[in-house]
């Protein structure tokens, strides 16, 4: 608990003598066994050396609104001055960045006296964001970390796991807190899972339970300034679909087309020879040669241009030997692997 001799409206003369009440609670105000003077206390300029009683007094305290002085910390603790001018002995009621200054007096038992006028800024206000990097301008594929990046006007601690929200292709997603914690540089991640496409847009910055604090407490303004471009930040997760078309074709050097989806290379393996077929407009096609009579093994995978594989299609291609109109005729048959019961076409 702060008391601060100012608040009860009375001009301590420098050496005042006696007790402090307040708060029901009443306190002598000296300070017994002091010691040898440090070179950075309070009453250092006294240049007294002495274990015995040493009287101190609050004389002023210019804005009690903002700041009250704990004497008792000051009695009791035999602070240094730079403890004094950091806080450790004072109560802050501040609600803005600010300096407030106060006067400390004090007398020996040889009736010397002195004071100390200390100045006191006071950090009122919790950080704010200067501005938030976002990842490079690019596409992102699966496994890939989107990082986001805020630079604050003054170091904050992190407890637990905040969070920026930012969505892709209009999906929400979170990049959480991953580094940064004493420092003016925080920094948000998240790993690309497949499935994620669009692009990147950045929303808002999230405690998700944690804190983000400055070194005097104050609660961090949440609000992200200075956003970076993300209009060239592109996130491509979602693998292409490729697929066997059915032939509907008479000719043993069939053409084997389907579906490439956005994949940009396919490879077809037909019986152990290896085919590239060229994806136009969504579609791919291939010539193969003349069959024999049989059954051959088929296999198509493939990726699009930012390296998302196709998961991979297995089909089987017959050519069999139909009796119509007494004319032999060889056909080509697709057939899935998952209908193995070859069907006769009429």
């Amino acid at each position: 608990m702060a008391y601060n001799l100012g608040s009860v409206g009375t001009a301590y003369n420098l050496g005042y003598t006696g007790t402090y009440t307040g708060g029901g609670i009443t306190y002598s105000y000296v300070l017994t066994s002091h010691g040898e003077a440090h070179p950075n206390s309070i009453m250092a300029d006294a240049n007294f050396a002495t274990t015995g009683t040493v009287e101190l007094a609050v004389i002023s305290d210019t804005d009690q609104a903002k700041v009250q002085i704990d004497w008792q910390a000051i009695s009791d603790g035999q602070l240094w001055r730079q403890d004094v001018n950091t806080l450790d002995a004072v109560t802050v009621t501040a609600s803005s960045d600010t300096t407030a200054t106060f006067t400390l007096a004090w007398r020996t038992p040889d009736s010397s006296t002195g004071q100390f006028t200390g100045t006191l800024n006071i950090d009122g206000t919790g950080a704010i964001t200067l501005s938030v990097a976002v990842p490079t301008a690019g596409t992102y594929t699966p496994g890939d970390t989107l990082s986001f990046t805020p630079t604050w006007n003054e170091t904050v601690n992190v407890t637990g796991t905040p969070a920026i929200n930012f969505t892709i292709g209009g999906s929400a997603r979170q990049a959480n807190y991953a580094s940064g914690d004493g420092t003016d540089t925080t920094v948000f991640s998240y790993t690309v899972q497949a499935g994620d496409e669009g692009a990147v847009s950045v929303g808002t910055l999230t405690l998700d339970g944690g804190t983000i604090k400055d070194a005097a407490g104050n609660d961090a303004d949440l609000t992200l300034n200075s956003v970076g471009d993300t209009s060239g930040v592109l996130v491509d997760g979602v693998s292409p679909v490729i697929s066997v078309n059915p032939l509907t074709t008479l000719d043993t050097s069939p053409i084997v087309s389907g579906s490439a989806g956005d994949a940009t290379s396919l490879t077809l393996v037909v019986n152990a020879v290896t085919y590239n077929p060229t994806p136009s407009g969504g579609t791919w096609s291939q010539q193969l040669p003349t069959l024999a009579l049989g059954d051959y093994t088929m296999t198509l995978n493939g990726e699009d241009a930012n390296g998302n594989a196709a998961t991979e299609q297995t089909a089987t291609l017959s050519i069999v030997n139909e009796l119509s109109n007494a004319n032999s005729i060889l056909q080509p048959v697709l057939k899935s692997i998952l209908s193995p019961i070859l069907e006769d076409v009429a």
